[in-house]
């Protein structure tokens, strides 16, 4: 039997590996006409994009992951089928559940591969594509260390000590220099959200105003600040490209500050519970080789894992902002559809039995 099983796993895994491939060829050439608006900018043109949809690659294969799982059981099992393999290996005395256990720890090897890849691996990329595209679009005017973020705007420099999301920034310091290069003014705020355009709201500002004679100091509550300076020109990961740990960062930001942070912790559940979910896909497929997909052709079988794994990416979209306008816990939002597709392949691979 453990020849069958590993037979049984090849194909499976033999199957996914054929999709990713083909995944991965789409969402290069679908990510890089995507990255057309932005080559125009600064110094970012071609061999910059090349190397950003590269690199971001990781990251949108890795949130696919478990519609490519999907279909590569399918793909995989249906093979057998088709050529009345599975029927001679159930002949032989291998039940339907031995042979899906077969399946899943196939899928097991995979999903913990593809994980640590996608937790470890890809947000790190993602955050050396997104601030060589931002240095890139701002001409080599960004600088970004690990005491914050540099930025050259003609006579100013601005110091962001961080970012949050793109939108709201922390510790922001701007030194303004006139014709000379002497420092002639000197700002610092605690907190600054983006309005639009160019404009930014801070809050808590000291100024400074230098001069040969003295410095002048005056204290705002609040002032709106015209910056060169704009979310998608900062190299901020968005939020699907955050791994755990970044995500664990901003609810605890959000948290300590009293602002709102039911999308984040719904996104960190979704994150946490999709090695979860893609063991639920695979096994979702086993029933319908063996029942309805059986006799079928390949590509009908790859048209039935499209319409489920598309159901489950629809349903996982509605059903999030629907739990967060109603309140429903993160945590139950994110497990509620997990849990309906699980109980739907228990339901199916019974009456299989």
């Amino acid at each position: 039997m453990k020849i069958i099983d590993r037979y049984i796993m090849r194909s499976v895994v033999n199957s996914t590996l054929f999709l990713t491939f083909v995944f991965v060829a789409l969402l290069f050439f679908i990510n890089l006409i995507n990255e057309r608006f932005d080559m125009s900018k600064g110094a970012y043109h071609l061999p910059q994009a090349l190397i950003f949809v590269i690199y971001t690659l990781p990251t949108a294969l890795y949130s696919l992951f478990p519609n490519v799982a999907l279909l590569g059981a399918l793909i995989g099992l249906g093979a057998l089928a088709s050529y009345s393999e599975l029927t001679v290996i159930r002949v032989s005395g291998m039940s339907i559940l031995r042979i899906s256990a077969s399946v899943v720890f196939a899928a097991l090897i995979m999903i913990i591969i593809a994980t640590i890849i996608g937790e470890a691996i890809a947000p790190r990329l993602a955050a050396i594509a997104e601030t060589d595209k931002s240095t890139a679009i701002n001409n080599g005017q960004m600088l970004v260390t690990e005491n914050g973020i540099w930025l050259h705007r003609v006579d100013t420099f601005i110091r962001i000590g961080s970012s949050f999301n793109g939108s709201h920034l922390t510790d922001i310091t701007r030194y303004q220099f006139n014709a000379a290069n002497q420092l002639v003014g000197e700002s610092h705020a605690d907190s600054a959200d983006y309005l639009q355009g160019n404009q930014w709201r801070v809050k808590n500002i000291t100024e400074s105003v230098i001069s040969p004679q003295q410095v002048t100091t005056n204290n705002n509550n609040e002032a709106i600040w015209q910056m060169d300076l704009a979310p998608p020109s900062l190299g901020i990961l968005q939020t699907e490209e955050m791994g755990l740990y970044e995500l664990k960062q901003q609810i605890h930001y959000r948290s300590i500050n009293g602002l709102n942070d039911n999308q984040y912790l719904l996104y960190f559940w979704q994150r946490l519970l999709q090695p979860l979910t893609t063991l639920i896909m695979v096994i979702l497929a086993i029933p319908f080789v063996f029942g309805p997909l059986r006799s079928s052709t390949v590509g009908f079988r790859l048209l039935c894992g499209l319409l489920i794994g598309l159901s489950l990416f629809v349903f996982n979209r509605f059903f999030g902002p629907f739990s967060l306008v109603y309140q429903i816990p993160p945590f139950l939002s994110a497990a509620i559809p997990a849990v309906i597709f699980f109980c739907v392949s228990v339901f199916m691979l019974w009456k299989k039995q």
